[in-house]
């Protein structure tokens, strides 16, 4: 079985810098506090949606797991041949 990796998150424009979106929370008579609220591409300012990238990275993971499985099926078939 193929050892997991971690995977650098690319935008649909290729990019692969993001700013950290914040959402600013008064608190009265206690100050500020912030909330991370989203990411934003540095390349072309799209907000990226994190669950459909991950989703893809994990798609994009199973499918070189199966073409490693399907070359190690065709090499036992060879062996046998």
């Amino acid at each position: 079985m193929a050892i997991k990796r971690s995977e650098i998150i690319k935008c649909t424009c290729g990019g692969a810098e993001f700013s950290t979106l914040v959402t600013l929370i008064r608190h009265p008579g206690q100050g500020m506090s912030t909330k991370v609220s989203g990411y934003v591409c540095r390349m072309c300012s799209e907000k990226v949606d994190l669950e459909r990238e991950s989703k893809l990275a994990e798609l994009r993971r199973r499918k070189a797991e199966l073409e490693e499985v399907e070359m190690e099926i065709e090499e036992m078939e060879t062996q046998n041949s």
